[in-house]
């Protein structure tokens, strides 16, 4: 961000042929660097006209850039705030369902202890409804393969946890899995040349076989494979309350 921010600012004073011939050298030199194509446009929407364009009209795949535009968009449409889930009391019940809302006691994001504290204060029983998410875990562009790794969380109607758990091991060789719930699926193998983790394909159990004689921490967030009774019981291992799953769907 730093880079790209220092880029900016250097293509705004950009206003001789000597600074534009200055950027396009330092383009191709980090193009010959890192080994890959690099293309770069800033547009000047009040004079329509464009003050610098590096290979701007060559395609490319679009890449994370068009998740500021994304987040840019959401802002503006949604506010600063989403539903957390929804819910109703009936009786001594309290009955709930996700929206999925990404940051419910995810560690990558800004969290809210509200949805938490309401329903480990709530005296009656839990019970967590299904709600279809009229969406595949996996989107469209992803590749099945990546589904153990960090970038391929599935979406789900009630992510926890950011729907992933972290395999951590230190530079003694102790294994740590958080949340604790998931220890039940880790199989510690036996010692390879480079580590190895592998989560089965439509399943949470993992097998993992560290390197040996490693001596440096290692560090993975594992998406595991989310449905409404297993999101139920991690709900019911984090409050230590009971959660029931419901099939039938909210409302």
């Amino acid at each position: 961000m730093r880079c790209l921010l220092c880029l900016t600012v250097s293509v705004l004073a950009a206003c001789s042929p000597v600074s534009r011939t200055a950027l396009t050298r330092t383009f191709r030199k980090l193009e010959s660097r890192f080994k890959h194509h690099a293309g770069f446009v800033l547009y000047n929407p009040e004079k329509d006209r464009i003050v610098f364009s590096y290979q701007g009209d060559r395609y490319f795949t679009p890449a994370s850039n068009t998740k500021v535009l994304t987040f840019y968009t959401v802002l503006n449409v949604l506010g600063d705030s989403i539903p957390a889930m929804r819910y109703e009391i009936r009786n001594d019940s309290l009955i709930f369902c996700g929206t999925a809302d990404p940051s419910f006691l995810n560690p990558g994001t800004c969290r809210s202890p509200a949805v938490t504290n309401m329903l480990r204060s709530f005296q009656g029983g839990l019970y967590l409804a299904d709600n279809p998410l009229y969406a595949p875990p996996l989107g469209p562009g992803w590749a099945w393969s990546d589904y153990q790794y960090s970038y391929s969380a599935e979406r789900s109607s009630f992510p926890v946890y950011g729907n992933y758990f972290t395999v951590a091991r230190s530079p003694t060789g102790k294994t740590t899995v958080a949340p604790g719930f998931f220890k039940k699926y880790f199989r510690l193998a036996d010692s390879t040349g480079r580590t190895m983790l592998l989560r089965e394909w439509q399943s949470n159990h993992l097998e993992y076989a560290p390197a040996r004689n490693l001596m440096r921490p290692e560090v993975w967030q594992v998406p595991f494979k989310a449905s409404l009774t297993l999101t139920a019981e991690l709900l019911q291992d984090t409050l230590k309350k009971r959660v029931e799953p419901l099939s039938r769907p909210y409302g």
